[in-house]
This record gives structure tokens, sequence and C-alpha cells, in this order.
């Protein structure tokens, strides 16, 4: 019983285009080998051409059996072993994002939109030390908090050494995954962060949301960060076929 569903397990991780592209192949095959060949052809011609086509079938059905039993079990053998690890990892960015978007304003979600995520940061000052981050006790034993930008830079080395560990960690990756990631790391919110972190002086007005410049705003590239996460999620529900249990 226990072959069965790890051959089933394994059988469902093959993307569904090799399956429609074989099985219809085979079908197909089948029901001209067993019906289609009897009608007479109306034409000479066609009767060669049948032959053709009966050929092709057999091709694309041979090479879907190749693929499964040759080619695939490797590649499966590859993604199993790295998809607990690295769909953890995925998890604790997608987690870890969450609950970086509900810090920042409890009015923002996975399907916020630009204007919502625009109206978020309209109310943070950027150095005001009011941010969801503790950094530690003064000299009266209060709690000292972080400003928002520190937050935002904390925030974002968390995320950036999570990619890290996926990266740095040589386990089989699907280019998609590599590509999204490396999309995340490049994101222009984390630069932008990063610069304005290392400033020596504050700057006046809201660094976030420019009233004058509706086109681009630096909260923008949150929203574009926000987005990317998601396509995250995607890939890593695509990855958790891969983990059999």
């Amino acid at each position: 019983m226990r072959h069965l569903r790890l051959l089933f397990s394994f059988i469902k991780t093959i993307d569904l285009t090799y399956h429609a592209i074989g099985v219809g192949s085979l079908l197909l095959l089948f029901a001209k080998v067993i019906w289609f060949n009897e009608i007479p052809a109306p034409l000479p011609f066609m009767a060669k051409i049948s032959a053709v086509f009966e050929g092709v079938l057999g091709s694309i059905v041979a090479s879907y059996i190749f693929y499964i039993f040759c080619i695939y079990p490797s590649i499966f053998k590859d993604k199993k072993t790295s998809a607990l690890f690295v769909s953890s990892i995925l998890n604790e960015i997608i987690i870890g994002f969450q609950s970086y978007m509900n810090d920042v304003s409890k009015d923002i979600t996975t399907e916020s939109s630009i204007r919502d995520i625009r109206a978020a940061f309209l109310k943070i000052s950027p150095y005001q030390r009011n941010a969801p981050l503790i950094l530690n006790l003064s000299e009266n034993k209060q709690l000292s908090h972080a400003s928002w930008l520190q937050f935002f830079q904390y925030s974002n080395n968390l995320i950036l050494n999570s990619i890290k560990k996926v990266m740095d960690s040589r386990l089989f990756l699907d280019a998609e995954l590599i590509h999204i990631l490396n999309q995340i790391s490049n994101c222009k919110w984390f630069s932008i962060i990063q610069l304005y972190s290392s400033l020596n002086i504050h700057l006046n007005g809201s660094l976030f949301v420019n009233s004058q410049d509706n086109e681009n705003q630096v909260c923008d590239d949150f929203y574009h960060l926000k987005e990317l996460i998601n396509n995250l999620e995607i890939i890593k529900s695509n990855l958790d076929r891969f983990i059999i249990k």
C-alpha cells in the first residue's frame, strides 16, 4: 500500500503538460488501432499519412514512458532531497513578510493595492521611535523602540538572510525559483532603505510618499516586493508536492 502511495506521489509531481501529451497520445493511438484503422481510407495517400501519424503517436508515447522511468527519477530525487529544507525557508520568508506587512499597518494584506500601500506609509514618520521593534532598555529601564527606518532595515535583512540560506545551500533549485529569489534580492525597496538608513542627517517630509510626484513613490517598491513574495508563495506550493511524508 505504501509503495502505491509513493508511486502516486511520484507521478503527481510530474508536470500535467507531460501527462496530457503522453496519455492523450496513448489514448489516441489505441483509438486509431482499434477503431479508426477499420475504416477504409477514402483516398490512397491517406493510408500512408495514417501510418506516419501512427508512428508519430507511438514516438510520443515512447518518449513519455522514457521520460517517466529514465529521466524524471533523478530529477525527482534531487527535488525531493531539497524540498523540505527549501520549503521551510520559503515559508519563513512568506510568514515573515506577512508579519512585516501587519507591523507596517493592520490594513495591509497580500491583496492590497498600491493605493492601500501609499495610504499606510503616509501615516509613518521614518525617524519616529515608535516602530514595533525593541532595541534595548534605556538607562532608566524603559523600553527603547527603534525608528521606522531601523525597523525596515532589520526586517529587510531577515528576508535577505533567508534568501542567502537558500542560495548558498547548493541544493537543487528550479530556474524559476532562482529567478524570483534574485528579483526579490534586487528589489529597490532594500537598496533605498539601506541608503536612507546610512545617512547621518534627517530628511524633511515623508520619505515614502511624495505628494509632488504621483508616478514615482518610494513605498511603491514595497508594493512590488509584496507582489514578488506572492509569486514566491505559488512556487512554494508547487515545491511542496515533493515533500512525501
